[in-house]
This record gives structure tokens, sequence and C-alpha cells, in this order.
């Protein structure tokens, strides 16, 4: 079962363990709803593409997926065949957001540092405006639980200190419960999508 709390100190040991816990347990469950299904890949793309706005962005950035990550890459597809222009993150440094740069189907990637597959850093950095972010679990308010390395809280952080955007997390409809922990640099989603539907915060 999992623990809970609600603007907690990003200094307290206590809470950086439940949040180690939480990654523990959410991998396992990310794990049993791959094995448990092999559609969620089509079924998350066709709930993406019919449920959330992508006409009004230009730009979408999508991530590799790696281990059991659900398999975002149809959304990216249907995307550029809608006309937007796709990009894929790359890692600058351990501290810092993630850089966007350019992706199509034929682009040959490289291991980033820490081995996912990314884009060259010939390929042209782009700005996105509609953001598909990973995870590992969320909540009923938008809070996400990722990897704990901060890239996407740093890199949202940025780039809404300078644009609107839209940051949607995908996963599976089991990554989801009741209540995060949440710390002062977590960046909430505006919406998710699972193999079962949208929900927007």
């Amino acid at each position: 079962m999992f623990r809970t709390a609600i603007a907690v100190s990003p200094h307290s040991s206590l809470v950086m363990n439940d949040r180690d816990a939480l990654r523990r347990a959410a991998r396992r469950r990310r794990a049993a709803a791959v094995a448990a299904q092999n559609d969620a890949g089509e079924r998350l793309a066709a709930a993406f593409l019919s449920g959330i706005p992508f006409r009004a962005h230009q730009t979408a950035s999508g991530y590799w997926p790696v281990g059991t990550e659900i398999d975002d890459r149809l959304i990216l597809r249907g995307l550029m065949a809608e006309g937007l222009a796709a990009a894929l993150p790359c890692v600058v440094k351990a501290d810092q957001a993630l850089a966007f740069r350019s992706w199509r189907e034929a682009d040959r990637l490289v291991p980033g540092p820490y081995g996912i597959p990314a884009p060259h850093d010939t390929a042209p950095v782009l700005r996105p405006t509609l953001v598909v972010v990973p995870l590992l679990l969320f909540d009923g308010a938008g809070h996400r639980l990722g990897s704990g390395m901060g890239f996407y809280d740093r890199t949202l952080a940025e780039i809404r200190a300078q644009s609107s955007i839209l940051a949607v997390g995908v996963g599976f409809a089991a990554q989801r419960i009741a209540e995060l922990p949440v710390l002062p640099t977590d960046q909430r989603l505006d919406a998710v999508v699972t193999e079962e539907g949208v929900e927007w915060f």
C-alpha cells in the first residue's frame, strides 16, 4: 500500500525514502501492466490523438521508450502525419533542463549519457509547446513521480517560465494512485493519457 503526503520538504530523508519505495513499487506495477496487455501503445495513441487538442501546436516532443515505459512512438507518428514537427529529449548536463532535438522516422539515433537513444547533437534544437512526458506514477491532481533525476521538472519549469505549454503525461491506467508526495520542485501535468482515456487536471 502506498503512503502519501502533501507539500513536504525536499530535504526530508523520510520523504525521499518514501519516494524511492514508491518508485520500486511503481516499476513492478508498470511491468505487470506491460505483461497484461500488448495493445496498450495502440490504445494510448488512439486516446491521445482523439482527446488532446494537438492541432493548436506546431511542435511536439515525445520520448524514446526504454524498459517497461509505455510506447509513445505511435503518438509521435500520428502527430507528424498531421503536420507537427517532432522532437526527442537530449540530456545536456545532469543538473540542467533537457534539450529537445528534431526527430524524424529515418533519423539515426545515438546513445545518450544514460544509454537512451537520442538525436545526434547536430540535429536542430526545437522548442515544443506540446510535451509528452513519461512517468512512473500519477495522481488525481496531476502530480507525477518520475525516475528521480529531476529532468522533466527542471525542463517544464524552464519552458513554463518563457512560454505557454501543454504538458501531457502518458502511462498505463495501472500507474494512477490517489495521491503522491509532493515536493516544491515538482511540476504538475495538465493532463494524463492512458490506454483507457484522457484525464485533465
